[in-house]
């Protein structure tokens, strides 16, 4: 095997690695991972194939990389965990902190949810800024090497024993016994190893169309959300996020075979037939400065590594290379960063890479099938566990939340991941017959 490379950390370990661990990708997801890790005595190498230079701007491996992302509670937790001092960092940052639900005006369950304070908060930033923020405050003993391409990772008796890279025009092996595979939905981990998890795919058939409008003068510098959610079975939806302090993010979305926005007049008018009236009224008065810019998601991916009988020892995928979800429900960020803070959880108990790996899949696993479960909330499959809601049902949940402040907490911690579906269940009942499991 070649020498160790000599821009590579010395090994400097007590626990089951017996190598510096790579983390493949450098996005927040490869971040956060080697935050973990360090937390659990290990000095992880991030190699990130983009040029992380603050000349190149948007890295080009990250689709949304210039969108702007709004991070959910369950998000908030691990990243004050892994990288202390974040949210003040963020904040400094030009990011926007909103109080839920009393900043974040809310339509759902076919009524004006209540606008009080639920004890949550609503972060927004673009994610170039979310991810600069993470690398800025990565702790001494992590390294990221930018501009290195992975080109295929090596396996021996079902073990990682090496990644294969391209850096400064030059091929490179580099020896590793653990690597993290933070690449995101295009990763070739999979094939590379030969591990072939099963695969589960959902139709999605979701579009969304994204602008940036000027807030008018009376909205300058205010914190405040507005979000629609689709009346089922309505498919459409808005959301309309702070940025910087005189602009607004505006996203509209549906499914495939509706009206898709396409332009500044297309937007007003989507808007103007939305359930509510708040967010039409809101862009009437607005200037578009950024015109509408249409993307699609037809599925939504889950790689069931959890499930493998013999599964690669030493390969742990994060994020994007487990589950592809729904981005209208902004998961994203707060499954890969509770992955990560298993991770964590799991490196410092772990006695060996074995015991690590299947601890870290099945933790890995149980976050994504968090965010999974919620796409089926409305609507949930044939033989699923998750509580079927009729319409009487859902009256009452409505009834209940506006009248009943912790049911209402209870209900939005759902959706921000603190809450499992089942507090469905809990809350309404299971005792008419348009219930069922």
């Amino acid at each position: 095997m070649p020498a160790q490379p000599t821009w590579l950390p010395p090994v400097l370990y007590n626990g089951p690695v017996t190598s510096p661990p790579l983390v493949l990708g450098g996005g927040i997801g490869g971040i956060l991972a080697a935050a973990a890790l360090h937390r659990a005595g290990h000095r992880p190498v991030v190699l990130e194939q983009d040029d992380l230079s603050a000349a190149a701007g948007v890295r080009r491996g990250t689709p949304q990389a210039g969108q702007l992302h709004n991070l959910l509670t369950r998000a908030q937790v691990h990243l004050g965990e892994l990288l202390p001092g974040y949210r003040d960092a963020l904040l400094g940052s030009g990011g926007v902190e909103a109080v839920v639900s009393q900043q974040t005006h809310v339509r759902e369950l076919g009524i004006a949810m209540p606008e009080r304070d639920l004890g949550l908060r609503l972060w927004s930033a673009p994610r170039t800024v979310l991810e600069q923020v993470a690398r800025d405050l990565l702790p001494l003993g992590c390294e990221i090497r930018d501009r290195t391409r992975v080109t295929g990772i090596d396996v021996a008796g079902g073990r990682v024993t090496a990644v294969h890279v391209e850096r400064n025009g030059r091929a490179e092996v580099l020896p590793t016994d653990l690597v993290v595979d933070a690449m995101g939905t295009l990763s070739r981990a999979a094939e590379w190893t030969g591990s072939a998890p099963p695969i589960e795919v959902q139709p999605v058939r979701q579009w969304y169309c994204t602008a940036v409008v000027e807030r008018p003068p009376a909205w300058h510098g205010r914190s405040d959300f507005w979000l629609i959610f689709p009346d089922h079975p309505d498919t459409r939806g808005a959301l309309v996020s702070p940025w910087g302090t005189d602009r607004w993010y505006v996203s509209l979305s549906g499914v495939t075979g509706g009206p898709v926005p396409r332009s500044p007049d297309d937007l007003v008018a989507f808007s103007q037939a939305l359930p509510d009236p708040q967010v039409g009224e809101l862009l009437r008065s607005a200037r578009v400065v950024v015109p509408p810019r249409v993307f699609g998601k037809p599925t939504a991916v889950w790689r069931h590594y959890e499930r493998q009988a013999a599964p690669v020892t030493g390969l742990l995928p994060l994020g994007d290379a487990v589950g592809s979800l729904n981005p209208l429900f902004g998961q994203g960020v707060s499954v890969a960063a509770w992955q990560a803070a298993g991770l964590a959880a799991a490196a410092r108990s772990s006695t060996s890479t074995e015991e690590l790996t299947h601890r870290h899949l099945d933790q890995a696993a149980a976050a994504c099938a968090a965010a999974w479960a919620l796409m089926h909330v409305y609507a949930p499959p044939e033989g699923s566990d998750l509580p079927r809601l009729g319409d009487n049902e859902w009256q009452t949940l409505a009834g209940l939340v506006r009248a009943d402040a912790a049911a209402h907490r209870r209900y939005v911690g759902m959706w921000h991941l603190l809450e499992p579906t089942s507090v469905l269940r809990e809350l309404v009942p299971a005792t008419s017959p348009e219930i069922a499991t």
